[in-house]
């Protein structure tokens, strides 16, 4: 579950990169209900692009952590859930 939250952010991060304005008539729509007289200032789409930039960071993080997790876990234990290592300090 936590996987999809990041890849959503990750595409909402994308989309708000690559097309900030239209990113931003979308949520004023949403927003507002005379969404057609409201002008977003010069610097908002700016903004927009940076906390794209921000989301997708922190989503390709996240999944790059998820995904290192995941190798560890498989690589410490056997399917029958015991230790590879037999405790002897070497790996066989």
């Amino acid at each position: 579950m936590k996987r999809h939250l990041l890849l959503l952010a990750g595409v909402l991060g994308l989309l708000e990169l690559l097309a900030p304005r239209v990113v931003l008539r979308g949520f004023t729509a949403i927003a507002y209900r005379g969404a057609e007289d409201a002008e977003p200032r010069d610097w908002l789409p700016t903004a927009v692009r940076v906390e794209g930039a921000i989301l997708v960071f922190a989503a390709l993080v996240g999944l790059y952590k998820l995904s290192g997790t995941a190798n560890a876990e498989a690589v410490e234990t056997t399917p029958d859930g015991n230790d590879e290592n037999d405790g002897d300090g070497r790996d066989d």
